[in-house]
């Protein structure tokens, strides 16, 4: 008479698989909560800096064309500086016609931008 008190090699190949399918849908989900997490934190720095030009605009009647001009402009401490987005890259200024865009174009980030009247 036999007596097995172990689990077949089936039984733990089967375990196994189930537990890497399991960690491979967590890891999918907390890539792609990181991601929400980084969009979140870029629209939230292009506000603040819209809101920074927008009081430059109301000061000066005119929008700055640089980031060093919005600082002294503003008479921030020159230590500030302007946030780099969360995957690394910077924010720009750009011109197209009458409108200004700030933004950042880093990981395809570019459709989170913000548009002000020149």
């Amino acid at each position: 008479m036999k007596n097995n008190k172990g689990f077949t090699l089936l039984e733990v190949v089967i375990v196994a698989l189930i537990i890497s399918i399991i960690a491979m849908f967590a890891l999918v989900d907390f890539r792609g909560q990181s991601g929400r997490v980084n969009k979140a934190k870029i629209k939230s720095d292009l506000q603040e800096i819209k809101k920074a030009m927008c009081v430059y605009g109301i000061k000066y009647r005119k929008y700055p064309q640089t980031f060093d001009e919005l600082k002294t402009g503003l008479q921030v401490n020159s230590e500030v500086r302007i946030p780099r987005d969360p995957y690394g890259g910077t924010y720009s200024i750009r011109h197209v016609g009458d409108l200004l865009y700030i933004g950042t174009y880093s990981n395809g980030t570019e459709e989170l931008k913000v548009g002000v009247d020149k």
